[in-house]
């Protein structure tokens, strides 16, 4: 960090020589990334971070970072990624969420509590044919997850990993996200997140549509 100071992006992937199950190396190596940001040098903001959230987590970053782009696909990240977003602070949050089994909607329920920072999301929640998760159960667990928020703007697509191609367990929830109401939903949405001016929405084979609110 010291040695980098000028860096104002920063794109991070798992290192190739460390398997995720190794907790304990993924533990020390943030411990002794937690004691190098205490120096005089460390960043104060990065404009932008991505990549993994194993790695990210790992780099202890203890400084602003205006736009954090992270993937989740597995529940060990899930349980990784508010800790993340306290270290970073973002004002923006990227996240590109796949459902394939392993990670399930309950995983994201409690994931922006306490999440203050965040004032514009840009959700991509996709899934597979791996899904365990129904259709009315992933509408309702975004609402939950975006209920404990201060977001102002979003900009959300719920759909399968490729449409066009989409399983019998895929077309069962395409069907399903078809048939809910958008304004419905939205309205929902806006109940549980009192600070939302826009929303800008595709939900399953739907085309987007846009929303803004005014507070009174």
């Amino acid at each position: 960090m010291s040695v980098y100071p000028e860096v104002l992006t920063l794109h991070l992937e798992d290192p190739l020589i460390f398997d995720r199950e190794d907790v304990e190396v993924w533990r020390e190596m943030r411990q002794v990334n937690e004691r190098r940001t205490r120096l005089l040098n460390s960043w104060a903001v990065l404009s932008k971070a991505s990549g993994s959230i194993f790695a990210l987590w790992t780099l202890a970053l203890a400084c602003k970072v205006t736009t954090l782009s992270v993937r989740l696909d597995d529940p060990s990240e899930a349980a990784l990624l508010p800790t993340l977003l306290g270290d970073t602070n973002p004002f923006r949050l990227d996240l590109y969420v796949t459902f394939n089994g392993g990670l399930r909607i309950g995983h994201l329920t409690s994931l922006l509590v306490g999440v203050t920072s965040v004032k514009r999301l840009q959700l991509s929640v996709r899934f597979n044919r791996h899904v365990v998760d129904s259709g009315p159960q992933i509408l309702n667990g975004v609402l939950s997850m975006l209920g404990s928020s201060e977001i102002l703007t979003i900009d959300a697509v719920i759909s399968a990993s490729v449409p066009q191609l989409a399983w019998p367990v895929e077309r069962s929830i395409l069907d399903h996200l078809h048939e809910t109401e958008d304004r419905l939903f939205v309205a929902q949405l806006v109940a549980r997140v009192p600070s939302l001016c826009a929303i800008s929405m595709n939900i399953g084979r739907k085309k987007r549509s846009h929303w803004t609110y005014h507070s009174a």
